[in-house]
């Protein structure tokens, strides 16, 4: 067993090393074959393309098992086709990123964008705010981009591309997202190797952290053949289908979802970066994402001039002084108790603290008593 010739196709990404690493482990020599021909330390790797299919030829002489890692067809006893053309997954391309990592999210989150963990880690891929700030990710009291999935996910990939380039592994760089960089740059001093299951004999890693990759591997494994691992009569949720649209000023959501006739909740979800009402007032140009089939909608209103905003409003940040009461300010900017209470969410007319800010609606034609 141990002088068998196991042969991996698409064996470079994320999935195909640790597949690699084990098998090598357990004594098996091994070859890949894969489109990138990406370096693996101490297995052969060809560029499986059309121009090197002789060689696929003469490896098949001496192979004992094929591996379809890019196919996911599991462990074949067969011998591969002469012309069967060796499948990589393009997807990820620009970043040079395994698309396996995509399944970082579902262990991190369960591709849920409201997450929010004990560490004060958000959304989908967990961005804990420092980290987010970094890869461009803007957080403050109307938007967390951490929520967004297309912006998080571009920045997730930014981050990991930065861990592989720091580490020139991809098991090292999903261990580098879930402990730290620093954590792993310590551990290959510490133990004197950069094999993350060596990493995992000592105590050095958290437990969370030793798990994280076999997590990954068993998420990507069952997600691309549910029914092999018993997950059976599953019903899959349609996935979002939506249009973009621009605008110029200060929209309140609610006003939105009745101009484009669509349910309120329908619109929160499809722009779950947003934590208030509205869009931020000290944006020039906000793109939303509203329902398919509503971006007409939308554009036939604005030409017949119907406003984003029944009454134009405009948005102050008040900051509060010592003595002041929510009275006061209303009265300051010519408004009721109630809306400011109600955009704040405040509990009660005494919960003001000196130093807190309040966000003031005020109508445009009273905006210029204040700034």
């Amino acid at each position: 067993m141990k002088n068998k010739q196991i042969l991996v196709t698409g064996g470079t990404g994320l999935l195909g090393r640790s597949v690699i690493q084990i098998l090598k482990q357990k004594g098996y020599r091994v070859t890949a074959i894969d489109l990138f021909k990406r370096d693996i330390k101490g297995v052969e790797v060809i560029q499986g393309d059309f121009a090197n299919r002789h060689l696929v030829h003469e490896l098949l002489k001496d192979t004992d098992a094929v591996i379809h890692l890019a196919a996911m067809l599991g462990v074949d006893n067969c011998r591969l086709h002469p012309d069967q053309v060796i499948k990589v997954n393009y997807e990820n391309t620009k970043n040079n990123l395994p698309t396996d990592l995509v399944y970082m999210a579902m262990i991190e989150s369960g591709f849920n964008t409201s997450a929010y963990s004990r560490a004060r880690a958000v959304g989908p891929w967990q961005f804990i705010k420092g980290t987010a700030s970094r890869y461009g990710l803007k957080i403050n009291w109307w938007v967390d981009e951490r929520r967004d999935p297309t912006k998080s996910t571009l920045a997730a990939s930014m981050y990991l591309k930065d861990l592989y380039d720091m580490f020139d592994s991809w098991l090292l760089a999903a261990a580098g997202y879930n402990a730290g960089e620093n954590k792993i740059k310590r551990a290959i001093v510490k133990h004197n190797t950069e094999d993350f299951w060596e990493m995992t004999n000592h105590r050095y890693l958290r437990k969370e952290t030793k798990q994280y990759i076999p997590k990954l591997i068993a998420a990507a494994l069952i997600a691309k053949n549910p029914p092999k691992y018993g997950f059976t009569n599953l019903e899959y949720q349609d996935p979002l289908e939506f249009e973009t649209i621009t605008v110029t000023e200060p929209t309140d959501l609610r006003t939105l979802a009745q101009m484009l006739v669509s349910p309120y909740e329908d619109i929160k979800i499809l722009n779950p970066e947003l934590l208030r009402w509205c869009t931020p007032p000290d944006t020039p140009e906000y793109t939303l994402r509203i329902p398919k089939g509503k971006k007409e909608v939308f554009e036939a209103k604005a030409l017949e001039g119907e406003p984003q905003s029944k009454e134009k409003t405009i948005f102050h940040s008040h900051k509060i002084k010592q003595g002041d009461t929510l009275y006061q300010i209303a009265r300051t900017y010519g408004i009721q108790v109630s809306p400011i209470i109600e955009m704040n969410k405040l509990k009660s007319t005494h919960t003001l603290r000196p130093g807190q800010f309040l966000i003031i609606p005020v109508k445009a034609k009273s905006s210029d008593q204040q700034t």
